[in-house]
């Protein structure tokens, strides 16, 4: 509709330029409007097009791999993933002893035959000629084929048990797989495939008030981070405990930083609006796809969250949000009680 606006526009301007153009100053008169229109519109949408410091996802993948084993192989699906994972390995070297298998590629003989590694080749292959004869699966992006996908990593990883780590990303599985190995929730949507369980369970011991309390009786018992300063695109180690009043099970929490109001950098109210300074890195809590948490336990929980790389230098409240289900909805979020001096450092240059 925009496009045909524009062409009945132009269309317009020219009959009008046209009938004015004899009048003294008459092509002016119909320019600066012509102008004034073609500015406002570069105006209203440069904010959408301008993606010069948008490295959310850039971020977000960055932390997927770094907190992976080494040599570990990663079952992706979706364009994002797949192509900040492409990116961040081929263009900033990180984690190029990962693997990226794209399931649905494994259709393709031109796919399978650019497998250097001999073994995850046959391996490959052979797992997903085994989940389609059990599926039939016909399209890609469908029930089933997460569900294949789901079906493949769960192979692959019972042929590479003790050698090489198995990590999935896939969409909604329809039907359980039963372990082991378990599908433990690293994130939103990221999983690995182990064969023990986690220990999470701890003694319940009240210690002082809560940092804070969401609904259904869960409290933050504490939240500590590794140290108080950290380079911007860097990842921070954190420690979480909480108490469970109500059985839990795929619950999520998101971690964010939000900078000091004494100390509001003069860009950042700009940038916040795209959400470019809201985590996209949330943790799971709970062992989803596994059976839920007893209720009046207590869950210990160590992981990252990464320093978005644009923001800006300065001192920063870590906040924690919790959310049920996927995709979460945070909305309440609490101070962790933690500030994280933040450092500035160049941002990753995307060279040929």
């Amino acid at each position: 509709m925009g496009i045909v606006l524009a062409l009945f526009g132009g269309v317009g301007f020219s009959a009008v330029t046209r009938l004015v153009s004899p009048l003294r100053g008459g092509r002016y008169v119909v320019a600066l409007p012509a102008l004034v229109i073609c500015v406002l519109l570069l105006r209203a949408n440069w904010d959408r097009s301008d993606l010069s410091n948008v490295w959310l996802y850039r971020d977000r993948w960055a932390a997927v791999l770094a907190q992976m084993d080494e040599h570990a192989i990663f079952l992706a699906e979706f364009d994002v993933p797949m192509f900040a994972t492409d990116y961040l390995q081929h263009v900033e070297g990180v984690r190029p002893d990962i693997t990226l298998l794209r399931p649905q590629d494994l259709w393709h003989e031109w796919y399978v035959s650019l497998m250097a590694d001999r073994e995850l080749r046959e391996s490959s292959q052979e797992s997903w000629e085994e989940v389609n004869a059990k599926l039939a699966i016909v399209q890609s992006n469908t029930p089933e084929f997460w569900q294949g996908t789901a079906l493949l990593s769960s192979y692959l990883a019972q042929r590479y048990e003790g050698s090489r780590s198995v990590y999935a990303l896939h969409g909604p599985v329809t039907d359980p797989i039963a372990p082991p190995p378990y599908f433990i929730g690293l994130s939103e949507d990221l999983v690995r495939l182990d064969f023990d369980l986690p220990r999470l369970l701890i003694p319940f011991e009240q210690d002082g008030q809560p940092v804070a309390e969401f609904s259904g009786g869960l409290q933050l018992l504490s939240f500590e981070t590794a140290r108080p300063g950290a380079d911007t695109g860097e990842l921070v180690a954190f420690r979480a405990r909480w108490h469970t009043a109500a059985p839990l099970s795929g619950e999520m929490f998101g971690v964010r930083l939000v900078p000091r109001v004494e100390q509001l950098p003069a860009g950042w109210e700009r940038l916040s609006k795209k959400g470019r300074f809201t985590q996209g890195f949330p943790v799971v809590y709970g062992l989803r796809g596994l059976v839920g948490s007893s209720a009046g336990t207590v869950y210990e929980q160590q992981g990252h969250f990464i320093v978005p790389s644009n923001a800006p230098m300065g001192d920063y409240d870590v906040e924690v949000a919790f959310a049920p289900g996927y995709p979460p909805e945070y909305q309440n979020w609490c101070s962790s009680g933690n500030t994280l001096s933040v450092q500035s450092s160049p941002l990753p240059s995307n060279g040929p």
